[in-house]
């Protein structure tokens, strides 16, 4: 009985540990005999670093290493070695249509979900052998449900047909997990012109007029405007905060796409990938591509830190691993969410800082492990000696992952959510900060294991005496 219990056991567990996700629009088609959403090899984690802790300092690491090394320029130069060349779905079938809204679907319908949470990690997606989307963390950066729409530039799929390719590496665990789809599509008509013919011979007749005049010359390369040093031909792999979609002629999507990082916190650049603008925090791994154009942000005065009210020593790009009391949902600007964190810490007992990540505040009981985390806000709380409350050391762009005691939903706009989550802190025995996630407060014990995470803002609390990071 106890055998056949857990040969049960272990048929239930299957589908949990091996179904994925697969493209669903435009369709793939997959081998019957294979479970179309698993992975279809696994590499032992081989770059320098720690890949056996969390899915968030996994993929930290990873991007890191992977930065820092020259053996591959893209995620698909490390996978095509790795198991079948499109993994269990089949090409020679008919050609799908290209989706009309300019995404590719990815989803699990086994369990209604696109991108599994834990399983942070890059994905690439390709039109032949052209990159047309890429992203550091897609599980964490792309978490709709019940699918995700991951925006595909297809102007490059030209003539009768072409290939999509889909390419993502699960770094959850130490073995890491590889996921391949291929889907052969319908080109969009656009063949290239057919190459000239033989030029005629002269005719007699009256003695030619002129010379034409000399070859137009080539196409300017378009003003940045604020933004600098634009390039053409030229793409910058990874880093990247988000995309969003230009149009028009190349100077009409090289100022759209300034425009969009010069309001974007931590732009520091973009590239123009056809009819997608890519916005950057680092102008990193400089590589030729076809067709691109990219140019680099600096602003006249950096962006200034949220004021942390109560809270003090607001910190850009810092987070606080562990030691959370809970966590809050805030919202609207940066100043804004550090506010509400803070007023969450300050009626949180326990409470001494906190971390802001992207609409979640992380309020927490120490501030200990302090890592550096893209777009994250941490911050310190000190209570006044008559009892009140305050956090200090906000940090942008910064999380501390861990040590969470427990969490909240924080609303309004970034002052309010940081309020709420310094409020938090202060009431919640044990709490020495939090970070705001996505709406979401985080009270911790501890504020160890710092982080960088895009959007974060984290703070620390403290009674009675200022605490400084």
């Amino acid at each position: 009985m106890l055998a056949k219990l857990t040969a049960l056991a272990v048929a239930l567990a299957l589908p949990l540990t091996t179904a994925h996700g697969i493209i669903s629009n435009p369709p793939a088609e997959f081998d019957p005999s294979k479970m179309r959403t698993s992975y279809v090899a696994t590499i032992q984690a081989f770059f320098p670093g720690k890949f056996d802790d969390s899915p968030q300092v996994n993929v930290a690491n990873f991007n890191a290493a992977f930065k820092a090394q020259s053996q591959f320029k893209t995620l698909r130069d490390m996978l095509d070695p790795h198991g079948p060349d499109c993994g269990y779905t089949y090409t020679n079938v008919a050609k799908k249509a290209i989706p009309s809204d300019g995404t590719m679907t990815w989803k699990n319908p086994d369990t209604g979900e696109g991108f599994i949470p834990s399983h942070t990690g890059p994905c690439e997606v390709w039109i032949n052998d052209k990159r047309v989307f890429q992203n550091d963390d897609c599980a964490t950066n792309f978490p709709q449900k019940p699918e995700v729409h991951l925006p595909v530039d297809y102007s490059s799929c030209t003539g009768d047909s072409c290939m999509l390719r889909f390419y993502w590496i699960a770094l959850h665990q130490a073995q890491w997990q590889v996921y391949k789809n291929c889907v052969p599509l319908q080109g969009n008509g656009k063949a290239p012109g057919p190459a000239p013919g033989p030029a005629p011979g002269p005719a007699p007749g009256p003695a030619p007029g002129p010379a034409p005049g000399p070859a137009p010359a080539p196409q300017p390369v378009p003003n940045g405007g604020q933004c600098a040093n634009i390039q053409s031909n030229v793409d910058y792999y990874g880093n990247d905060i988000k995309n969003i979609g230009v149009s028009g002629s190349n100077q009409d999507k090289v100022n759209q796409c300034c425009s969009a990082c010069t309001s974007t916190s931590g732009c520091a650049g973009f590239t123009v990938n056809g009819n997608t603008c890519w916005l950057k925090s680092k102008l990193e791994n400089r590589v030729e591509r076809s067709d691109c154009l990219s140019g680099s942000y600096s602003a006249s005065a950096p962006a200034p830190v949220p004021n942390g009210g109560q809270c003090a020593s607001i910190q850009s790009n810092v987070d606080y691993y562990g030691n959370d009391i809970k966590n809050l949902w805030v919202s609207g600007s940066n100043q804004d969410k550090v506010g509400q964190c803070c007023s969450a810490c300050t009626s949180t007992s326990g409470c001494a800082g906190f971390t802001v990540n992207g609409n979640t505040c992380w309020l927490k009981s120490k501030l200990e492990n302090r890592v550096e985390r893209s777009d994250c806000l941490s911050g310190s709380y000190t209570a006044s000696a008559s009892g009140g409350a305050s956090c200090g050391s906000v940090a942008s762009n910064v999380d501390y992952y861990g040590n969470d005691i427990r969490s909240f939903q924080v609303h309004g706009d970034a002052s309010a959510q940081l309020a709420q989550c310094c409020d938090g802190c202060s009431s919640t025995s044990g709490c020495v900060g939090f970070s705001i996630n996505s709406g979401t407060c985080w009270l911790k014990n501890k504020l160890d294991n710092r982080v960088e995470r895009y959007g974060v803002v984290s703070g620390s609390y403290q009674k009675h005496h200022l605490r400084r990071l």
